[in-house]
């Protein structure tokens, strides 16, 4: 897969099939029009193209109200769309510049300009253009005139359940994995850079690996210890999960993301870790002493460990 930041290294891209979207989580949904994307193609002879905009559009038109949180950092989404078999990825700019053009300027100045492409796949609520006015029926109005076919993508349901990305943010808040993992497709993940830290965990008896995360708007679960799997190269282990505060040392107050790998005794400064969190554990709070701590972390090792066992035997 190739992936290209901007409108100036694409001519090589018309012709193709095309789609369109924020694609934020790139949940089973998006899949499903993803599958298509990459189906029309094959029927056309030609390359799949998955056009996605960064930063979400929502958080440049509503640039006063900056509490959306994203499923994907646009790093996790490009490596989840490698997983896809899609044959480019484009990534537009989402400028204001960009959201005031009319539907029909931005299908002639910006879907034909660039792409002029043999097919148009969208989903089912598909909408586009200055104030969201475009509409599927302005993309079938014009495919004669520009040469482009529409194939529409009906909207997935998962136990009567349309999924969508808003369902997913709920799921997460309420600490509900099991469903964020039905609704994805995939284990939620949470990828950062392993930065040093202050040894804490180490005094305590369970090394950790400090995550830093590299965008604000990544959706964080509610603070507390979760079962997760690390994969970084070509190590793929369980362990535990800690995000909060740390309220039992009293420390600075700055959010920690930290994770203990289980079995392992290696260092990760600098890597680049995937973390896949598979079960809420329990809240954060705040204990007696260090002692209270550290027995307490205990027994969520053992917890997650028993987790991991079952789900071994499954």
């Amino acid at each position: 897969m190739e992936v290209h930041f901007g409108l100036d290294d694409i001519p090589s891209l018309q012709h193709s099939v095309i789609t369109v979207g924020s694609f934020d989580g790139v949940h089973s949904g998006h899949r499903k029009i993803i599958e298509g994307l990459i189906a029309s193609a094959k029927a056309f002879d030609t390359q799949s193209v998955l056009i996605t905009f960064h930063p979400h559009p929502r958080l440049v038109l509503n640039r006063f109200d900056q509490t959306l949180r994203m499923l994907n950092t646009l790093d996790e989404k490009i490596e989840i769309f490698k997983s896809l078999g899609i044959d480019h990825v484009v990534v537009v700019p989402f400028t204001p510049e960009f959201a005031s053009q009319s539907p029909k300027d931005y299908i002639e100045d910006f879907l034909i300009r660039y792409f002029k492409p043999k097919a148009v796949v969208i989903g089912y609520d598909h909408q586009f253009g200055k104030g969201r006015e475009g509409t599927r029926e302005i993309l079938f109005s014009l495919q004669e005139q520009y040469h482009y076919a529409v194939r529409e993508i009906p909207a997935h349901q998962i136990d009567g359940v349309t999924i969508s990305s808003t369902k997913i943010r709920h799921a997460l808040a309420e600490g509900q994995f099991d469903l964020v993992r039905k609704y994805l497709g995939y284990p939620y993940p949470v990828s950062g850079r392993v930065i040093p830290g202050d040894q804490l965990g180490r005094k305590l008896g369970f090394p950790t690996a400090n995550l830093m995360i590299n965008d604000t708007t990544k959706f964080i679960p509610q603070h507390g210890v979760y079962a997760v799997r690390i994969k970084w190269k070509s190590y793929d282990k369980p362990g535990m999960l800690y995000i909060g505060k740390r309220p039992t040392t009293h420390e600075s107050g700055r959010l920690q993301i930290e994770v203990n790998v289980f079995d392992f005794d290696g260092e990760m400064y600098g890597e680049q870790v995937w973390v896949e969190i598979l079960k809420f554990i329990r809240h954060d709070r705040q204990f007696e002493d260090p002692d209270a701590l550290r027995a307490q972390i205990l027994r969520d090792q053992q917890e997650i460990r028993e987790y991991f066992q079952q789900e071994t035997q499954a």
